[in-house]
């Protein structure tokens, strides 16, 4: 079965491995602080066609061991953000574009 390389299309990311950070915690009971470590996942949205997507996640696999943990089709034909996502992907020569989703937790 042959991949559209065509249609421009958006899937969101959701990897296995996730991200550690460092985070900032106050003991309200001495009024210390203290810096701990805290998970955050790593969510993406990707731009492409189907077989752009395809093949960047088999370099992403080979490359950087990058694992899914769920993948989300995302509605770019009805997304208030389509016309700068096109714009976007224009501007990386029509090349896959990856963009990292920042929850705010």
């Amino acid at each position: 079965m042959e991949l559209d390389n065509i249609t421009l299309i958006a899937q969101d990311w959701y990897l296995k491995k996730p991200e550690y950070i460092l985070t900032k915690k106050e003991d309200l009971s001495t009024g210390s602080s203290y810096a701990d470590i805290r998970e955050r996942s790593e969510y993406f949205r990707v731009l492409g066609t189907k077989k752009q997507i395809s093949d960047f996640f088999v370099y992403k696999l080979e490359n950087d061991a990058w694992e899914l943990r769920d993948t989300f089709d995302y509605d770019l034909q009805n997304s208030e953000h389509k016309d700068r996502y096109i714009n976007m992907y224009k501007d990386n020569n029509y090349q896959v574009v990856l963009i990292k989703i920042i929850r705010h937790e």
